[in-house]
């Protein structure tokens, strides 16, 4: 829980609203996005298979739904245009990747994601 606090603490919650960008993201995910409008996004991608074994399947259904095996792909989010940074975030270790710089244009920006099990948290900052 104190990872968890720390990130959100570190975002203006206060000034938060739910955004809608996703475009396109792996199968398996479900995602939940906030952040300040036209400065920082946050976009969490749990693991739905999880989710759905928690919710309607025996304990013997998860490995064949592939529950906690990892998930890869790639992004596609509608941004406000302007430049980004983004960076994934491990909510269970708390670390931050090293932050790459983004363009979003008409059609949105696309970023490939890490190899991630569980969860994953891809944060954008506004740079300009």
């Amino acid at each position: 829980m104190k990872i968890l606090s720390e990130f959100i603490h570190s975002v203006a919650l206060e000034r938060s609203i739910r955004a809608g960008v996703v475009l396109e993201q792996p199968a398996d995910v479900l995602e939940v996005v906030f952040g300040v409008e036209n400065e920082d996004y946050c976009v969490i991608w749990p693991d739905e298979r999880e989710l759905a074994e928690a919710r309607d399947l025996a304990d013997g259904d998860q490995l064949e739904r592939g529950a906690g095996q990892p998930i890869q792909g790639s992004v596609r989010l509608h941004l406000p245009a302007g430049a980004y940074r983004a960076a994934c975030y491990d909510p269970q270790t708390g670390l931050y990747s090293p932050g790459i710089r983004v363009e979003s244009g008409p059609d949105g920006v696309s970023l490939p994601l890490p190899e991630f099990v569980h969860d994953l948290v891809v944060r954008l900052v506004r740079t300009r």
